[in-house]
């Protein structure tokens, strides 16, 4: 590989050196996801906060079970070591976005990416990438990928992935900065020992050396480490800290807006709400997009906050959980629980075509 092409995308080995050994002690950071999110909130026409639901919804669930999962399921690369499942855990994210296509099939139903058996996916992509980990874990056979390969062999299926184009050039990019950490002969532990082991200094890094990762609300960035956290979280070496936890925001990606307006902590304008029902698809990063991402997060950070001081002396959860709670809110098998929680119309989940999430 060429200078040139090494230096595409990542910095150099100096570089990066250089800004490891600047790299602060963990401490309380201000999110910049957070901040951006309560700044396009405050300031929103289509999304609104309910807090008296808010409440109500950590009233609700103040005695809960709250666990970080261990993300170990059988879609994943079985291994324990450390540093190759952060390699897969990178390749992984750099594809964990919309895998729906924009159109419908006849019966008006969402053509999700499949191919035949139980999983369809996000499921599924991690499933393919494990099935082809001998191969794609080589940095330089990732940094020249081919679309035909990616469409083809590596996410071949029966319906297809969306955004081939788009994914090839992610992968890329991730190839390109495995090959530079290989050219400096580090692991990934030892990058995580520079960031302090502070989850959030890793996800701030990612999107700054990855700039297809490029995200307000940092989702890819901000799971990565939370993964790596949960999968290795009782192990005595785990590679992110447990009180480095606290500085992350839960993981803003399609299904969360979908059960926040579900059990009322958002409300759309009829405007809006006639689109999401309606299945349109929503510009990336136009104003009503960033607004449903940049209320649902302030709704979930303050009904965070709210069960903490409800909980009291009991341990305090992270977004970790919270992410993790919403997102099984809706599938929960308690009937009871289920009709308490929701109080609005089941919508779709919002539809933007971006590899954001």
């Amino acid at each position: 590989m060429s200078d040139t092409e090494r230096n595409k995308g990542v910095n150099t080995s100096s570089q990066l050196q250089q800004d490891l050994g600047e790299a602060a002690a963990p401490q309380v950071r201000e999110n910049k996801a957070l901040t951006f999110a309560s700044q396009v909130a405050a300031h929103a026409q289509d999304v609104s906060l309910d807090q008296v639901r808010i409440e109500e919804l950590a009233d609700l669930w103040r005695d809960a079970t709250f666990s970080i999962p261990e993300w170990n399921w059988p879609v994943y690369l079985q291994t324990e070591d450390i540093n190759e499942r952060a390699a897969y855990d990178l390749v992984l994210h750099s594809q964990n976005a919309c895998y729906w296509h924009p159109g419908l099939d006849q019966e008006g139903n969402e053509v999700r990416f499949y191919d035949g058996g139980r999983e369809h996916g996000a499921d599924l992509a991690a499933l393919k990438i494990s099935k082809s980990w001998s191969k794609i874990s080589q940095p330089n056979f990732l940094a020249n990928v081919t679309e035909d390969y990616v469409e083809n062999e590596l996410f071949g299926a029966q319906v297809k992935i969306p955004l081939v184009p788009q994914r090839t050039e992610c992968l890329r990019e991730v190839g390109r900065f495995l090959d530079d950490i290989r050219a400096r002969e580090q692991s990934f532990t030892q990058l995580f020992q520079s960031l302090h082991n502070d989850a959030y200094l890793v996800a701030e890094f990612l999107q700054d050396r990855l700039p297809l990762w490029e995200d307000p609300f940092m989702k890819r960035a901000q799971l990565f480490p939370a993964m790596l956290y949960g999968r290795f979280q009782n192990h005595p070496e785990c590679p992110i800290s447990k009180d480095s936890l606290v500085n992350l925001t839960e993981f803003l990606d399609y299904r969360i807006p979908e059960t926040l307006y579900a059990i009322g902590a958002i409300g759309y304008s009829e405007t809006l709400r006639e689109k999401i029902r309606n299945r349109e698809i929503l510009q990336s990063d136009s104003r009503e997009e960033r607004e449903i991402r940049a209320v649902s997060l302030v709704a979930l950070k303050g009904l965070r906050d709210r069960l903490n001081d409800m909980r009291g002396h009991k341990s305090q959860i992270t977004a970790l959980e919270t992410d993790y709670l919403c997102w099984g809110a809706l599938r929960t098998k308690d009937q009871q629980m289920l009709q308490k929680l929701i109080v609005c119309e089941r919508l779709p989940h919002p539809r933007c075509l971006t590899m954001r999430y």
